[in-house]
Formats: C-alpha cells, sequence, structure tokens
C-alpha cells in the first residue's frame, strides 16, 4: 500500500513505516549488545549472551574497594542459596565493574573466588574502557568515581519488560522472592 506524503511530502509504503521493531529487538538496542568480558576471560554480548531469556539481579561494584562491595557480595550469596536451582539456569547475576580500567579477568577472578561467588550463573564483568561505560550509563550505574558507585540492586526478566530497584540492605529473602516472582512471570 502507498499513500502520498503530507503536501508533497515523500511518498511512503504506509505497511512498511507501520512495522513495530520487535520487543526482543528494542532491548538488545537499549540495553546495548556491547562486547563484555567475565572474570573467567570470556567475552560475552551484553543483552544476547547475558540478558536475553534469564531474571537477572545487576548490581555495581569494583574490585578494590573494602567497604561496601564485598559486604554485598556476601549478603548476595545469601541470595543465592536461596534460590537453588533456579540460580544459573533461569536466574543469573551480574557483578558490573566501575572500575573498567582495573578490573581486568584476573582481578575479577580473585574477588570473586575471595568472596566464594566464582561459580556458573555469576557473571563479574568488564570490558574496554571506552565501550563498557555504555552498559553501565544505560542501566544508570555509571560514575567517574568507583567509591561514588549506585548500591541499589536491578532485577527484571527483559522478556517481560519488568525491572524492579531494590535498596542493598534488602533481605536476603526479600530479593529472592523477587526474583522468584519475575522468573514465575
Amino acid at each position: 500500500m502507498v499513500a502520498a506524503g503530507w503536501l508533497n511530502g515523500p511518498v511512503v509504503d504506509v505497511a512498511q513505516a507501520a512495522e513495530p521493531v520487535p520487543v526482543d529487538e528494542r532491548a538488545r538496542q537499549y540495553f546495548t549488545d556491547e562486547p563484555v568480558v567475565d572474570q573467567d576471560g570470556q567475552s560475552h554480548r551484553f543483552y544476547s549472551d547475558l540478558l536475553a531469556g534469564h531474571t537477572v539481579l545487576i548490581h555495581a561494584f569494583y574490585t578494590h574497594c573494602r567497604e561496601a562491595c564485598p559486604l554485598q557480595v556476601d549478603r548476595l550469596r545469601l541470595v543465592r542459596a536461596r534460590l537453588g536451582s533456579a540460580f544459573g539456569s533461569a536466574v543469573r547475576f551480574l557483578s558490573l565493574s566501575v572500575d573498567v580500567p582495573r578490573d581486568l579477568p584476573a582481578q575479577l577472578k580473585a574477588f570473586a573466588h575471595r568472596h566464594g561467588a566464582d561459580e556458573p550463573g555469576w557473571y563479574f564483568l568488564s570490558g574496554d574502557s571506552t565501550r563498557f561505560p555504555l552498559v553501565l550509563k544505560r542501566l544508570g550505574l555509571w560514575t567517574d568515581d568507583p567509591s561514588d558507585h549506585q548500591t541499589l540492586l536491578i532485577v527484571g526478566r527483559p522478556a517481560t519488560k519488568h525491572w524492579k530497584k531494590l535498596r542493598p540492605h534488602a533481605s536476603p529473602e526479600e530479593v529472592a522472592r523477587a526474583l522468584i516472582q519475575l522468573a514465575d512471570e
């Protein structure tokens, strides 16, 4: 079907122009598919490999932190324990470094190991210092000063477009319950 443009504007194929962008593609564009690297040196595409098809918990951290980050990871281990078999299959954790130049895979691995969190389904992520900040910015987690990063937990399921921010001191039961509810949608 062809329709004339408004007041001698260009001719537009209305059928083609009216086709919506698929939801999954819109989510991929929003969250980005930037390459990221995990604690094992494995490369992933942020949306396609880590978000799509999963319920996720996302938080910001950096490996040289001496206070909040270790405590937060320790609390997340309690959440992980309450998730049981859902962890790693339906639910995964994405720990995003806000100190990209310093947090290389070896530092990510040592941090995860030191805190008992180096296990399948828990990704400690960093990436190229010019591209990884885009991922952080899209999530509202970017900061110029790693010691001034957000401590909120972001939980969500891209397939349902359902996202929540949880306070960092939410009980492990509350966080696990939110993740299970999202996974069951």
